[in-house]
């Protein structure tokens, strides 16, 4: 058989080709990887194809020394990546100083990679009644990942109010917190729904709270307001006290419905007051409804395990209740299509 002409060059031009186009792979952006950050099917386009990271410390100057004023630093790297289309803010290890009254104010599409509770958010003292530590507002696709918010309480200036939150999400799409801590704050660990405060007025959809950690915040570990499709899974709610309801989680929504809410596999216990405690007010557009609390351990609660007015359809069952106030008995009031069994004792 006669040979292929120039087979030798050939054998030479096609491995080099492909060389060739690996390395220009290797020089475009790096995408998010959207499994490591746990992003589902129905929210994959919170991870940009083209998305971009920043350091705050090396490319935004952060000091993270627990005493420079680094709330301007962590803005400006989180508006950058959101004008480049999306991506992460990284955070080394450090302790950095923010204003609450000022806020670390997330942008659609940006994930602020905190990574473990080494990166700590010292929260200036204040003598505001109502701020958010981080806030998410008007937003879609936007997460908050690790670190720990090391509120005030015990310094702050004022002596009125009870809305200083650990991280407030309003009116927002597809976000989520995942393995932040959150302790200290003058108000809630975390408060999720909608705020006229900040133009915020709507349900937040399609929301997830993963393994955080809410302790020894003064009024309550977990807000729900007017959400519709929240998910709460593998959290600690502990030891909330200093502002009445102090309760692990209060689903209490104003002027807008609270449903399709799920909470699981948690933690809720040592609260001042109730475990889990829903109240709609009398609003007629307010609505608690499709609720399920199921798989928690809700222990050593000061009054009730579980408080409910004017709900719908709620399911508590399959949790572990024990040495709660009044005899770990649940308080119900003007409920519908309420289920509390089975659970154990």
């Amino acid at each position: 058989m006669k040979p292929i002409k120039n087979q030798s060059k050939l054998t030479f031009v096609i491995p080099a080709v492909v060389m060739f186009l690996i390395s220009l792979s290797g020089c475009s952006k790096k995408p998010i990887d959207s499994e490591n950050l746990n992003i589902s099917a129905n929210d994959k386009n919170a991870a940009s194809t083209s998305a971009i990271t920043v350091n705050v410390k090396t490319d935004y100057g952060a000091v993270g020394n627990g005493i420079a004023d680094d709330t301007d630093n962590f803005n400006a790297a989180i508006t950058a990546v959101h004008n480049a289309g999306g991506g992460s803010v990284y955070v080394p290890v450090g302790t950095y100083l923010i204003d609450p009254d000022v806020s670390i104010n997330m942008k659609s599409n940006v994930l602020l990679d905190m990574v473990d509770s080494l990166r700590i958010i010292k929260v200036k003292p204040t003598s505001s009644e109502r701020y958010n530590v981080i806030r998410i507002h008007n937003r879609t696709n936007s997460r908050v990942k690790g670190g720990k918010i090391l509120g005030e309480r015990y310094s702050h200036i004022g002596t009125t109010g009870e809305w200083g939150m650990g991280i407030g999400i309003y009116n927002s799409t597809n976000c989520r917190v995942d393995r932040t801590v959150i302790t200290n704050c003058w108000g809630d660990g975390i408060a999720v729904g909608s705020s006229d405060k900040y133009s915020a007025i709507g349900q937040s959809v399609n929301c997830v709270v993963k393994e955080v950690r809410s302790r020894n915040n003064r009024r309550q570990g977990l807000t729900i307001g007017a959400v519709d499709s929240l998910i709460v899974s593998y959290c600690k709610f502990m030891s909330t006290n200093g502002a009445a309801p102090e309760a692990g989680i209060d689903i209490e929504p104003d002027n807008l419905p609270a449903t399709r809410i799920h909470i699981q596999n948690c933690e809720i216990a040592y609260n001042d007051r109730s475990g889990v405690l829903m109240v709609k007010n009398t609003d007629p557009s307010s609505l608690i409804s499709q609720v399920t609390v199921e798989g928690n351990n809700i222990h050593h609660n000061g009054t009730w395990s579980g408080e409910f007015t004017r709900t719908d359809r709620v399911k508590f069952y399959w949790n572990l209740i024990q040495n709660n106030g009044q005899n770990n008995a649940f308080k119900i009031t003007d409920c519908t299509n309420m289920v509390t069994t089975p659970n154990s004792y």
